[in-house]
């Protein structure tokens, strides 16, 4: 109990971009919240609808969607959660007249395509 107690100190969250504009998020947390997560993730994953995405695609837009667009309920009035995220993009690509790649402030290059994206969002 004393070791898991010093352990708690130590939860925290994560991220690193990898290549083809992707990244890795991770999160250390006691386990029962852990377990908690992944059945609130697959309870919301389960109401998409039946398409092409797989179970995992279906769980991480499932648990981006529970974090950013956070559910209404009658203690919160449920609406977006008020991140800024910071892409340096040139116009140019931003009207979409070319297709050079932009800079997400913490991670690094992305397409064209999400720099529109984040920018019209």
């Amino acid at each position: 109990e004393r070791r898991h107690r010093k352990r708690r100190e130590d939860r925290s969250i994560w991220h690193r971009a990898v290549e083809d504009g992707m990244a890795t998020w991770t999160a250390f947390l006691p386990t029962p919240q852990a377990a908690e997560l992944d059945a609130a993730i697959d309870a919301h994953a389960a109401t998409f609808t039946d398409d092409d995405r797989t179970l995992n695609q279906k769980r991480v837009d499932a648990l981006y969607d529970l974090i950013v667009n956070r559910p209404v309920t009658e203690t919160t009035p449920g609406a977006r959660s008020a991140a800024v995220v910071q892409v340096t993009v040139s116009l140019d690509t931003l009207i979409g007249v070319d297709e050079e790649p932009a800079v997400l402030k913490g991670y690094g290059a992305i397409s064209a395509g999400q720099a529109r994206q984040v920018a019209f969002a």
